[in-house]
């Protein structure tokens, strides 16, 4: 049929094979992720880095998938959803937000035409609501959503009179690490700060979020941060949040974001409050107690006895 319509030359057996071959191949959601964060990321693989397509090849394949991706449901897709997306007869799709985003899903494959369509619209519903992520809105990069890094020696106050325990946080102020977060936090900055805190987790004992400039989070950013929030705590350590009183649309997703059996974020009026619990935190390294050094005969209990005496209470 495409033949005879001039869509293709030569003899159509060998495109069909290549075609069904194509469709033979066996991969999973992790598998499907990889190739829609290729797409996104201009044909460059996001693990390895290496090129897998041209950048122009990249275009072309997006703009076939926004177009006719979704197939009769292309239209209503691009329009409700803003992304471009391919669906396969298996059940996987791909959706791509070039230069930000790629995701990866399976739902299970539909035979009948009224499940194909109910599929696609949840799937509609799920990613306006959850990501929110239109082509055509106009939204910061990701990396856009978190300032310069500070840590604790830059603010640090209110550390204990003691001065060793003053001098040994002065030495490890950097332990505390600060993250200004700014603009309205989506699901793809989210996951761009949680990495920038794994990348400095080694070395970290609190990470103190700095609300003062964000505008605001959607839920699923919020789910991100909370979820990465539990993980660090396994690690033993801790996230707190800073000046975000009265910030509704901040303080709604986060409080949602928390599990019924967790508390949720620990919040400060200022960052100078947070620094001084991430410091009490700390100190309590030092304040452990110390197991005694010395013989028993230097004991005031043993003092003026025999040395037979404390020697045989050994």
């Amino acid at each position: 049929m495409l033949k005879n319509f001039g869509i293709i030359d030569g003899e159509p057996m060998a495109t069909l094979e290549n075609y069904f071959r194509q469709c033979s191949l066996l991969v999973d959601c992790r598998d499907l992720a990889c190739m829609a964060a290729t797409l996104a990321n201009g044909g460059v693989h996001p693990s390895t880095g290496q090129p897998v397509l041209a950048g122009e090849h990249v275009e072309r394949v997006l703009s076939v998938m926004a177009t006719c991706g979704m197939y009769d449901y292309a239209g209503s897709w691009l329009y409700e959803v803003g992304m471009p997306a391919k669906s396969g007869v298996s059940g996987g799709i791909i959706a791509v937000v070039p230069g930000r985003f790629g995701i990866g899903i399976y739902l299970a494959a539909a035979r009948r035409e009224g499940q194909q369509r109910a599929r696609h619209r949840r799937l509609q519903v799920a990613c306006r609501r959850d990501l929110g992520l239109h082509v055509f809105t106009r939204t910061a990069s990701p990396d856009d959503g978190i300032g310069p890094r500070l840590h604790g020696r830059r603010r640090a106050v209110a550390a204990p009179a003691d001065g060793r325990n003053r001098a040994w946080l002065n030495e490890h102020a950097r332990r505390i690490k600060y993250l200004c977060l700014h603009g309205v936090i989506a699901v793809d900055g989210a996951e761009y700060i949680i990495r920038r805190m794994r990348e400095m987790a080694p070395d970290t004992q609190s990470f103190i979020l700095d609300m003062h400039e964000a505008i605001g989070i959607s839920d699923s950013a919020a789910r991100l941060l909370n979820q990465a929030r539990l993980g660090f705590a396994d690690d033993g350590i801790a996230v707190v949040c800073s000046r975000i009183r009265d910030r509704p649309t901040i303080m709604g997703p986060l409080s949602k974001a928390a599990r019924r059996d967790d508390r949720g974020f620990l919040v400060f009026e200022d960052n100078d409050l947070a620094v001084e619990w991430c410091e009490n935190e700390m100190a309590r390294e030092i304040e452990r107690p110390q197991v005694a050094k010395g013989s028993l005969a230097d004991s005031v209990l043993f003092r003026g006895c025999h040395p037979r005496c404390w020697s045989k209470s050994k």
